[in-house]
């Protein structure tokens, strides 16, 4: 049994149910207030000092923040299905 697996298991196990917790809880109120509640912000590592690089990041930010309801029914979908893998992968270890 690997016990090192089944802490990262757990605690990602952990790190999603609060995430999960956090959008049922608070979530919904992106979507009802002005766009001013929340902002989403790009960094750009890779060619950040390029032209066009500061226009790149306002537009990535910009662009994401109109999509935050698929964004978060997208982060909900993977919250819930590491916690699966997860909860499988500790069965797995505990029953070896």
């Amino acid at each position: 049994m690997n016990t090192t697996l089944i802490k990262i298991a757990a605690d990602d196990i952990e790190k999603n149910q609060k995430a999960l917790e956090w959008l049922d809880k608070y979530g919904g109120g992106l979507f009802d207030r002005d766009s001013g509640s929340f902002k989403i912000a790009f960094t750009l590592y890779s060619a950040s000092a390029c032209p066009g690089a500061t226009e790149a990041t306002e537009m990535l930010s910009s662009y994401a923040t109109s999509m935050i309801e698929d964004i978060m029914r997208a982060t909900e979908k993977g919250c819930a299905n590491t916690i699966e893998i997860r909860r499988d992968q500790i069965v797995r270890e505990v029953c070896e």
